[in-house]
């Protein structure tokens, strides 16, 4: 615990002088830098433990708008695209996907991502839920298969072979 609170100052303390060493105009300190900036370090580091957790959720339903809406934007940008890419198909494909505007990419993105979320998800209930038959154990099919074309074969064989010669008699 105190290790973790000593990385987290240190890196605080890092952060701070990396910011205020000039790189941006309008954060310096002034006075004692040393003293200043080990103490801004240590502030830093109790309001991140104590107020950037209400602050965390205090903002989280803007977070989950912000997030809805980049998907939004995102899929109306994918159907914006499909249709592009089929208009260049078009000469092949005999026909093309038309979006007249963003308006309705919002709106046909929004309404494709509700068909595919309720169809994946039907899918994955099916999938899960419902007893389906388990396969044949195709291991033991191939080896009991293989075993009756082997005895086939060495049959077939021996139908091939000649009679068994005669034996032989005395030799002079």
């Amino acid at each position: 615990m105190i290790g973790g609170a000593l990385v987290a100052i240190g890196a605080s303390l890092f952060a701070l002088m990396a910011v205020s060493s000039g790189l941006f105009p309008g954060i310096y300190v002034e006075g004692r830098v040393g003293v200043t900036l080990i103490a801004a370090a240590l502030v830093l580091c109790v309001l991140n433990a104590l107020v950037r957790p209400v602050l965390r959720l205090l903002t989280c339903p803007w977070a989950l708008v912000l997030a809805a809406f980049v998907l939004f934007v995102m899929n109306a940008l994918l159907l914006m695209l499909t249709a592009e890419i089929t208009r260049w198909l078009a000469p092949s494909l005999g026909g093309k996907l038309v979006v007249t505007s963003f308006g309705w990419a919002v709106v046909g993105g929004l309404v494709i991502s509700v068909i595919v979320t309720a169809l994946t998800r039907a899918w994955d209930w099916w999938v899960t839920r419902v007893k389906v038959a388990a396969p044949p154990d195709v291991r033991s099919l191939a080896q009991s298969q293989r075993a009756e074309l082997d005895r086939q074969f060495d049959e077939a064989v021996r139908s091939q072979q000649p009679p068994n010669p005669p034996p032989a008699g005395p030799q002079g």
